[in-house]
């Protein structure tokens, strides 16, 4: 039996929950016909882009069509959150894939029969159940949380509406499918709007030395294509963990450390496991998939503090070594399929003041707003979007006056679901761009005037005046203004 969960309708559809509670139903959008012959996900993308002339946008999208269709079994647990309420729906599945035409205009054709059991908030879940549900795709397995999803089902009495169904004991066939396949890595490019070449060599990297840092100025998407990459990993077996460091981050928290706990009623202490801990414990037990540790936000911590024996393990992968809180029991090692994807913030301190033995241990990919693949990203998102490019030509104009490790990020702008006209641009600029410029110009009025809005918009136009009056004296007071609103 595995758990999975499941966001019926289209992701963010209002009142799915109800729906498909009412119709004892679980139910996906994808812009295809009928998919029961659909064997691997290579058939399913060719199906996709003949019934729309298109690629698909994400090959998280087709994983997670795929799975519905292919790996759901009658019997597993489905859990479904609520896009409204702070409630989830645990059910178990009760048929195998359809394809209900009749349902477009709830953009759900592609279903299963479902038994939900219970809808429950979210505050009675596990912290780590929360964080699992949360996940962005459509369709991934949860099946870690199994035992947790189950007790709470079995809390279901005897006068409930629904009625539980009995364990049906299935076979599951093993996914045999490369997550870093070419096509894959072009579909997950087109989708982060690089071109292809760039994720191939991250890849390379990862698989090669299995640590890579990411680094450049705030907004460059340092996180987001870690966790892009990570979540492709989850879908394909694998799993992933999120760390962030921050000065006061120790070994203690990372690796693993005594912390205070009550012992049949008297107070003593516990040796509990961190996230670099757990995660390779996980890697062990499955060799045939990846899994990654993403430490954010990597230099802002003692780096050689937090990881101490680790530095041997980077690498030295598979070899054992006695943590520092091990006792006489065995070793420790890293295994080899396990990776780690750091990202690293330059406008907040410079990587050569890394410790040179990490330094060597790592593989380093720069995000720098004027250098590919982030070059021009903002724009191509901008053009994707059908939205004016007038944000995209003002970041450049600015990023021209700025040193390369305090350019202005594209992730400043590129909100989705927003029309970004004039006025809201300028809103972002106000509240996000000029603070952030203002920390690096600090006390210098003159130079950052040169970043207000009206001046670079002037600059882009060929304009020398506005209204009449001089440069310096419309910019200083523009530039006052956008940054008295932030205090």
């Amino acid at each position: 039996m595995a758990a999975w969960v499941v966001h019926c309708g289209k992701r963010g559809q209002k009142g799915a929950l109800e729906k498909f509670q009412v119709d004892s139903v679980a139910a996906i959008w994808w812009e295809t016909g009928d998919l029961s012959q659909i064997q691997d996900k290579e058939e399913l993308q060719r199906t996709y882009r003949d019934a729309n002339n298109r690629i698909p946008g994400s090959w998280a999208s087709i994983t997670s069509i795929y799975l519905f269709v292919r790996e759901i079994v009658v019997g597993d647990l489905i859990v479904t959150p609520s896009t409204t309420s702070e409630e989830v729906l645990i059910g178990r599945c009760q048929g195998d894939y359809e394809y209900w035409p009749h349902w477009e205009d709830y953009e759900a054709e592609h279903a299963r029969r479902m038994n939900w059991l219970k809808k429950i908030p979210r505050s009675e879940l596990s912290e780590a159940l929360v964080k699992s549900i949360n996940m962005p795709p459509t369709v991934y397995n949860i099946s870690e949380h199994t035992k947790e999803i189950s007790d709470l089902l079995g809390e279901v009495d005897g006068t409930s509406t629904t009625r539980q169904v009995d364990e049906i004991p299935m076979v599951r066939k093993p996914v045999s499918y490369s997550p870093w396949s070419e096509s894959n890595i072009t579909t997950l490019a087109q989708e982060l709007l690089w071109q292809p070449h760039y994720l191939q060599e991250i890849i390379e990297d990862l698989q090669e030395k299995r640590q890579v840092i990411f680094y450049g100025p705030p907004g460059t998407g340092k996180t987001y294509v870690a966790r892009e990459i990570a979540n492709q990993c989850k879908l394909n077996g694998g799993d992933f963990e999120i760390v962030q460091f921050h000065p006061s981050y120790s070994y203690e928290d990372f690796v693993q450390g005594f912390r205070p706990k009550l012992m049949n009623g008297q107070p003593g202490f516990d040796l509990v496991d961190g996230p670099l801990r757990r995660i390779a414990d996980k890697a062990k037990k499955n060799r045939e998939a990846t899994f990654i540790l993403i430490i954010d936000e990597l230099n802002r911590g003692n780096v050689a503090k937090v990881f101490g024996e680790l530095y041997f393990l980077l690498e030295y992968r598979d070899e054992e070594v006695r943590l520092q809180y091990g006792g006489d029991g065995e070793g420790f090692s890293l295994p080899s399929n396990l990776w780690f994807i750091c990202t690293m913030n330059t406008a907040d301190r410079s990587i050569a003041l890394m410790d040179a033995a990490l330094r060597r241990r790592f593989y380093f990919a720069r995000f720098f707003p004027n250098k590919p693949p982030i070059a021009g990203l903002l724009r191509r998102w901008l053009e994707r979007e059908n939205q004016d490019t007038l944000a995209a030509d003002l970041v450049d104009a600015a990023n021209k006056k700025l040193e390369r490790d305090m350019g202005v990020g594209p992730s400043y702008i590129m909100r989705a679901g927003q029309t970004l006209d004039e006025d809201r641009v300028r809103r972002i600029w106000r509240r996000a761009v000029i603070p952030y410029i203002e920390e690096q110009f600090f006390g210098d009025e003159d130079k950052l005037a040169e970043f207000a809005f009206d001046r670079l918009k002037r600059q882009l136009n060929g304009s020398e005046l506005n209204g009449g009056a001089s440069i310096g004296e419309t910019d200083t007071a523009q530039a006052d203004d956008d940054t008295a609103t932030t205090c």
